[in-house]
């Protein structure tokens, strides 16, 4: 089924990428924050950097948008009654558009706040692109934020970001493993997407914390105190937010991110995202690993921090 993506803004590739991690498909169309592609899979409970999601009905130029309206077959999608809206761009008129569909439809009744038949018209530049029945996404992010966990850190990234690079390693089911998991940011959002869970660190304490998280969010996770650069377990989605505070300037940062790239390359089997800070010579790191970069994003914290996500094969 052909689905049409409305994306967030703020981060427009890695939006996009999330969506097709997910969907495992690489044939799309994109058009501003539109995103157009084929997938039976229902990514509504998943994604992070997605608005909303909507069944693609048509697309075309603005001129031609009457005709189109026109011509389509308004019948086959219709159910019980309708509610016609637009969005980007005031020359289009909204009250037209549900006459000329109402015609089509014998004169059915609209529904504004809990329609059967929701047709959502997309302007974008020239371009019309027309969506049924959409569905808006909130995951409760804020609710999650990390001072409001009964264990928190300071330095733990937004749950949306959280959740989006679990979603950029393209787990879909299966075990979601973090090898440096601190207080559990990661496996948090990755628990209540359903997936098993699986997390390490080196140090004790934030074991502790990490299983007092979980058991806040009713989640159950293996958590092992070890060494990230030391484990040869054979993983497929790994996702880790390296450590780069004040603590870390104790110890080497490329000797601790090199380790951790060599354990990867030993036993990484589909893909991982891992977050490094900006002035960290990661790229140089990830050749000498001999990994492969498929792509990165940067994500602003403040004037002294910016994270950048990799996502590594």
């Amino acid at each position: 089924m052909k689905k049409l993506f409305v994306l967030k803004k703020q981060f427009p590739l890695m939006a996009r990428d999330e969506v097709l991690a997910l969907a495992r498909s690489s044939e799309f169309r994109l058009q501003n924050d539109i995103l157009i592609l084929d997938t039976n899979r229902d990514l509504t409970t998943r994604l992070a950097q997605t608005r909303s999601v909507h069944e693609f009905l048509f697309s075309c130029s603005l001129s031609s948008l009457n005709s189109c309206v026109e011509a389509f077959p308004w019948k086959k999608v219709f159910k019980k009654d309708f509610y016609v809206g637009v969005h980007g761009s005031t020359a289009v008129r909204t009250g037209e558009l549900a006459k000329s569909i109402g015609e089509k439809l014998g004169h059915p009744p609209v529904n504004v706040r809990n329609s059967s038949t929701r047709i959502d018209f997309f302007v974008r530049g020239k371009k019309v692109f027309v969506g049924l029945n959409g569905v808006e996404l909130s995951h409760g992010y804020e609710k999650r934020k990390a001072h409001l966990r009964p264990a928190h850190h300071p330095s733990s990234m937004h749950p949306s970001l959280a959740a989006t690079m679990v979603n950029l390693t393209g787990i879909w089911k299966g075990t979601f493993v973090d090898p440096m998991c601190g207080t559990g940011g990661l496996l948090i959002e990755a628990g209540l997407m359903g997936l098993s869970l699986r997390g390490y660190d080196n140090d004790p304490a934030m074991i502790r914390r990490c299983q007092e998280n979980m058991e806040h969010f009713g989640l159950d996770a293996t958590l092992v105190v070890k060494d990230a650069t030391l484990l040869n377990t054979p993983m497929k989605f790994v996702a880790t937010d390296v450590p780069y505070g004040r603590m870390t300037k104790k110890i080497d940062r490329s000797t601790l991110y090199l380790d951790f790239l060599m354990m990867l390359r030993r036993t990484l089997r589909e893909r991982a995202v891992v977050v490094f800070p900006h002035f960290a010579r990661y790229d140089q790191l990830i050749v000498r690993a001999k990994l492969k970069k498929v792509s990165e994003y940067s994500v602003y914290i403040h004037k002294t921090l910016t994270r950048k996500v990799v996502v590594l094969t």
